[in-house]
């Protein structure tokens, strides 16, 4: 819930054009580092958002090299890049907001910085390097009550632009979303750079001459590529109500609004493309504010291959280098490139979508291909209702004793004659391993089968050595 009230405050209720995320430690031989971040960033952003960030960035980096604290790195100096979407900082920017990360050493119990040669030169990183010294936790909350002190004085002096900057952020979005646009991408590059290579061009036409001076590429190359109808970014997207696992649909859409994504649902049955739909399905257009978010829930995630140089080992990502929801989320969606209209509500800004499923008559269907049908498994086997399971297909079969449960569990359904080739489902028996001290994954994976109303008992090395 943590995590959904900040994203409700962020992407909904106050929209704020700046977030700063405070965070521990800084990379050995520094003091901070923060922003500008390194590349690369994602494409789907704005850029009036990375010149922000470049500009928030530097009336921090200043503000404590005017108070003699040395030791603040920025771009190359640190691991941090604005690619990933999902963390508290990162997610702002595919929602034209500044988000800001530093991450500091220090903590109650003293330690020293150590010495790190290679931080000592300056360069454009880190030009006020940091010496080896004893370190005390008040260095640590002086130069962050600096850090805050340069933000907000820069909010404050800039509010008007800032305010501006949002709003034409926003605008821009609303505006790509309703007309033809071509998003670049490494692939789309690759693809520019292989047309010219099948077309004849030689190596002076592709790159700098030995002189250093560019060769122009012949500019049809790139019209067959960023000119093609086929690589046009998306108007919108439409999720079809009759996908096997509609409700699992509606929970990624709830994702999508508890970030600030406007969704539209169809009244009534409609076509596009030639393709008809049922009512209830619904969409989701790219004309929004919030167009970076959208296009990154549901388009696949194209990470530059990322190398020091020329054959060497690849620079490892700052975090996950690819997350598209929809398709972690098995989400059956239609990509329309064309504008496209039809019997369309606005759902209310900022309120959940609650799945439509009615129970009615008796010995009830429940579908393997729908997730939700585990979680409601689990509860009528909890109170002892008898769950059958066909030999065949994998679906559940439940008599009208789980009628009053299965209402509880809004899970979708359909009546039905018992399969004659069934199995007796028994409750699982579930170990999850785990080690003093916490391990993130059990915990990640003791988290998702609470969400499935799966009973796990925790156990420890030695209960297996034992």
């Amino acid at each position: 819930k943590e995590t959904q009230n900040m994203g409700r405050q962020l992407f909904v209720e106050w929209i704020p054009q700046i977030m700063y995320n405070h965070h521990q430690a800084g990379p050995a031989g520094t003091v901070v580092a923060g922003p500008p971040y390194r590349d690369p960033f994602n494409y789907v952003f704005d850029p009036t958002l990375l010149t922000s960030l470049d500009a928030v960035g530097a009336a921090m980096h200043t503000r404590l090299n005017v108070e003699a604290k040395p030791g603040y790195t920025q771009r190359g100096g640190s691991v941090f890049s604005t690619w990933y979407n999902g963390g508290l900082r990162t997610t702002t920017y595919f929602h034209n907001m500044i988000g800001l990360l530093t991450e500091i050493v220090g903590s109650p119990t003293p330690s020293e910085i150590p010495l790190v040669p290679s931080r000592l030169l300056p360069n454009s990183d880190s030009p006020n390097p940091v010496t080896p010294r004893k370190w005390y936790f008040k260095n640590s909350i002086d130069y962050s009550v600096s850090l805050n002190y340069a933000v907000l004085n820069y909010a404050q002096r800039h509010a008007d632009e800032l305010l501006f900057n949002i709003y034409q952020m926003g605008k821009n979005s609303i505006d790509r979303g309703k007309k033809d646009t071509w998003s670049f991408s490494p692939k789309k590059i690759e693809a520019i750079n292989a047309a010219a290579k099948k077309g004849g061009s030689g190596a002076a036409d592709m790159g700098d001459s030995e002189f250093g001076a560019r060769r122009a590429m012949n500019v049809k190359y790139f019209d067959t590529v960023m000119n093609a109808p086929v690589n046009r970014d998306p108007r919108g997207y439409i999720l079809s109500a009759d996908q096997p696992d509609f409700n699992s649909a509606i929970k990624f859409l709830n994702a999508l609004i508890r970030t600030g994504i406007v969704v539209y649902k169809a009244t009534a049955t409609f076509t596009v493309a030639g393709k008809k739909y049922p009512a209830g399905s619904y969409v989701v257009k790219t004309d929004q504010a919030f167009r970076p978010h959208v296009l990154d829930m549901f388009e696949p995630q194209d990470h530059p291959n990322d190398f020091k140089y020329e054959g060497g080992a690849p620079i490892p990502p700052y975090d996950a280098a690819g997350w598209t929801l929809a398709y972690l989320m098995d989400v059956k969606f239609d990509r329309i490139q064309d504008d496209f209209t039809g019997p369309f509500e606005k759902n209310p800004y900022g309120n959940l979508l609650v799945p439509e499923n009615k129970i009615g008559g008796s010995n009830y269907v429940l579908s393997a291909a729908q997730n939700d049908s585990y979680t409601a498994v689990n509860d009528l086997l909890k109170n002892k209702v008898e769950v059958y399971r066909s030999n065949e297909n994998g679906d559940f079969y439940v008599s009208s004793a789980g009628k009053s449960i299965l209402e509880k569990a809004n899970v979708k359904l359909k009546t039905g004659a018992a399969p004659k080739d069934k199995s007796k489902v028994s409750a699982a028996r579930i170990a999850l391993w785990d080690t003093y001290g916490g391990s993130m994954a059990s915990g990640w994976m003791r988290f998702i089968m609470e969400q499935y109303h799966y009973n796990a008992t925790v156990i420890y090395p030695q209960d297996i050595d034992a």
